[in-house]
């Protein structure tokens, strides 16, 4: 499948020999590069016997898989796990760009069932250009693998594979609701739209909403506004800003909406919380020690 230029788009495709795959060494099935318009679409019901690892370069791609959708854009890298089943597919009206390989033999396949069992399958990378010159080099060393001896291709393959087990390793810790909280504290004075939230985690939006709400209780925005209305409780408390310039300082669309939103959480309106804050400052005056 996909193996000659189609209708689908273009390929450029380099299979290791088995004489090339020496005992201990780094080897692989498959590699290639691919443009695809969305006519593509793989489908493995079974998944695949080997690793897979999609290193997406312009673009952008659709993986789905145990039960989780993502979106690969430039500089992101997915590793799928070998026997688990998969889909990955052009978007409607998408080109999708990105190259492709299928780690093989012991030492490899131990290297990522590691990795794998951590349960991520995306990351990102700001160097992408350093995978791309690995790959290039793969493909180039694999289509004329006369040339150089199997060592030669299992370093480079080691280098590649290697790197890319440490920027997993390096993105494992943080859950994904750590993740867009994160994100939603950076925001949290600004407009935010949960498009961008998903894109910079590599998800879909329904898929973020669904996790946050199993893990925390709560929806990304019901947490965005908690925290902004926090945010506005320590400006009314500590500060004589206006109210109005607190609600712009606090994400909120208005000074209404504030206010709105501000005395259904709390009973009382903004001003009425900064009285009463003036109060309990006094007394904390007065009485330091309590």
């Amino acid at each position: 499948m996909y193996t000659v230029n189609g209708a689908y788009g273009q390929i450029r495709v380099s299979i290791l020999s088995p004489t090339y795959r020496k005992p201990g060494t780094f080897w692989m099935h498959w590699a290639g590069w691919h443009r695809c318009n969305d006519l593509y679409h793989v489908y493995r019901a079974q998944g695949h016997e080997h690793h897979l690892l999609l290193i997406t370069t312009k673009g952008r791609g659709l993986l789905r898989i145990r039960n989780q959708e993502f979106q690969l854009t430039p500089g992101s890298i997915a590793l799928l796990p070998r026997n688990v089943a998969h889909s990955y597919q052009t978007p409607q009206n998408g080109i999708w760009e990105f190259y492709w390989i299928h780690p093989a033999g012991n030492s490899a396949a131990s290297l990522f069932d590691s990795i794998s069992a951590a349960g991520l399958f995306v990351v990102s990378t700001d160097h992408i250009s350093s995978y791309v010159q690995h790959m290039e080099k793969i493909l180039i060393l694999t289509k004329t693998p006369s040339a150089v001896s199997p060592y030669s291709i299992s370093m480079a393959l080691s280098h590649l594979y290697h790197d890319i087990a440490e920027l997993f390793d390096r993105s494992v810790s943080p859950s994904l609701p750590e993740l867009v909280m994160a994100y939603l504290q950076q925001h949290v004075k600004g407009p935010v739209r949960l498009e961008d939230v998903a894109a910079s985690l590599h998800i879909s939006v329904s898929h973020l909403i669904r996790v946050f709400r199993e893990e925390t209780g709560c929806t990304p925005h019901q947490y965005l506004i908690q925290q902004r209305l926090s945010l506005s409780r320590r400006l009314l408390r500590f500060t004589n800003i206006k109210t109005d310039e607190i609600a712009a300082a606090t994400g909120f669309s208005s000074a209404s909406h504030f206010v709105r939103v501000f005395r259904k959480q709390f009973g009382l309106t903004p001003g009425q919380y900064r009285k009463q804050g003036e109060f309990l400052n006094q007394a904390e005056e007065q009485h330091p020690d309590g």
